[in-house]
């Protein structure tokens, strides 16, 4: 469901938060493989900033109580 919401937010079909409670280092490698797909160029660094990585259950509430949503719009065709 999480990459769901940030295929979505990609599409700029919602601008839900995303945020990951990085307990014990356990999304440690989804982090490393989205920053890898970026090195190589199969992402735009802009996915880096669409989701948050914390530490804990109150950095999650934080985060989403502070979370200041923009209108999801979608990219008209050229």
């Amino acid at each position: 469901e999480a990459i769901e919401i940030l295929s979505m937010r990609q599409l700029r079909q919602t601008d839900k938060p995303l945020v990951f409670i990085n307990t014990q280092g356990f999304y440690e490698g989804l982090h490393a493989n989205f920053m890898r797909m970026v090195e190589l160029k199969f992402a735009k660094p802009e996915i880096l900033d669409m989701y948050a990585m914390v530490p804990d259950p109150q950095s999650a509430l934080d985060y989403l109580f502070s979370y200041v949503s923009t209108p999801a719009t979608r990219r008209e065709a050229d």
